[in-house]
């Protein structure tokens, strides 16, 4: 009974550190931590920034490592099993138990083995994960004309191809509804050498030669926003983007010069602005709002990439679903709740399909039902016309619906909302940390 105990403890153990490694490769890939990872024999280790499809790479080496961790658990068990039972003359009982030890320490190692075995010949992709199809796809594969194998999604040294199966061949049941296939090319092995990496789209039964790259990654092409190292989006991008934030990647290795926005025809518009701000809801340069209404484009930039408002606009004639009632400008903070002691500036949803753009000098205030005064009335007007407008007196926005309003000066700093501004005269605002005030308003309907 206590045999039974000791072995069903090591293998108890020794498959808790197999699942924490897997654990870890899940968080690890999520987070696109940027480190360098030990090289182990038979493991290719996740690439220094890695870009596309980091799961299936902290997967497989984590799995890897977590199999030679519990294999060298066994190991060290075997050895201070051996010690205790050298000197198991002196108290038998130590000795029975070092026997026991030694057998269950055995069969843990028979146990990983086959596992992994059992594993590799069952499917390899267990083991060596493999691009999930889409709809209308039949796989992508090793090819030598004639003759098919299954690639893997992605390859750190392509000196493991079979000889002669050194193109990629992408096959599509139903090229109508089949994705292109999108191949990241490096020039060196594990992932690495970004200035001279590409990244080529394959079409449905097409084949794409490896025979000058070191190392490939693969993934389908699929709506969102992809940025690009090169202009006219070429050279080497990355993975589809899809939510707003920091754009990851290494700026001391390769800049990124075009953005190409891929829409779904079932009437899904991406749009992107484009932030030299880490952090889009800091103040900075950044690019004017890019809406793109067919199936894709590709969009040079004019500023430095650091972080990207990415959204699906809402065009409303056609999905015939509003985004609300719209976007109120205030002469003084807080207007809403001002009540008659504040004029405003109405902008109409009905008018925002998909965008309105706004000069702040048409946007007029409106006084009619207040209390306020001719003379704080003429606190708010334009120099050159006498009229009161948001140029003048630049207080609060209210955002009514889902909506997307993007301020700019005209230097071309901006700062974009998509909820109610309480005070445009805050610390944080474009007129106190640049000296300019708004000039332009973008308003975009958004889903």
């Amino acid at each position: 009974m206590k045999k039974l105990k000791n072995n069903t403890v090591f293998c108890f153990v020794a498959s808790i550190l197999v699942l924490f490694f897997i654990k870890i490769s899940f968080t690890l890939a999520a987070s696109k931590l940027e480190s360098v990872y030990p090289q182990i024999p038979g493991l290719i280790s996740p690439s220094e920034t890695c870009t596309v499809e980091c799961m299936s790479q902290y997967v497989g080496y984590f799995f890897g490592l977590g199999i030679y961790l519990a294999g060298a658990l066994a190991v060290i068990s075997l050895v201070f099993s051996g010690i205790q039972l050298m000197i198991g003359t002196i108290n038998p009982e130590s000795a029975t138990n070092a026997k026991d030890r030694i057998k269950g320490s055995t069969l843990g190692l028979v146990l990983l083995m086959v596992s992994f075995l059992i594993l590799n010949t069952i499917n390899t992709t267990l083991v060596a994960p493999t691009l999930t199809a889409l709809p209308g796809v039949a796989g992508v594969f090793y090819t030598n004309g004639p003759e098919n194998k299954p690639s893997p999604q992605s390859e750190g040294d392509t000196s493991n191809i079979i000889t002669g199966f050194e193109n990629l061949k992408y096959i599509c049941n139903d090229a109508k509804t089949a994705p292109k296939l999108l191949v990241w090319l490096y020039p060196e092995k594990n992932f690495s050498g970004y200035d001279g990496a590409t990244t080529q789209e394959v079409e449905c039964n097409k084949t794409l030669s490896l025979s000058s790259s070191k190392s490939f990654q693969t993934s389908f092409k699929t709506p969102g926003v992809y940025f690009y190292s090169g202009s006219d989006c070429s050279g080497f991008s990355s993975p589809v983007v899809l939510t707003s934030g920091k754009i990851n990647y290494d700026s001391s290795k390769y800049a990124l010069s075009s953005i190409k926005v891929v829409n779904d025809p079932n009437n899904t518009y991406y749009g992107v602005i484009v932030h030299e701000t880490i952090d889009p809801t800091d103040i900075g340069k950044c690019q004017e709002p890019i809406l793109v209404d067919t199936d894709e484009e590709c969009i040079d930039l004019t500023v430095k990439v650091g972080s990207a408002d990415i959204f699906i606009y809402n065009k409303q004639s056609v999905s015939d679903v509003s985004s609300g009632d719209g976007v109120i400008f205030y002469d003084n903070p807080f207007g809403w709740n001002a009540g008659a002691r504040a004029g405003e500036s109405v902008v109409d949803g009905k008018d925002i399909d998909p965008e309105k753009i706004i000069d702040v000098g048409d946007l007029v205030f409106d006084y009619t039902y207040t209390y306020v005064s001719p003379e704080e009335q003429a606190l708010c007007a334009d120099p050159t016309t006498g009229i009161p407008t948001f140029n003048s007196c630049q207080g609060s926005i209210e955002i009514k619906g889902n909506y997307l309003v993007a301020s700019y000066s005209n230097s071309s700093f901006c700062q974009v909302f998509s909820q109610d501004v309480e005070n445009l005269n805050s610390e944080k605002s474009i007129k106190n940390i640049t000296g300019e005030k708004i000039k332009t308003i973008d308003i975009i309907a958004t889903k």
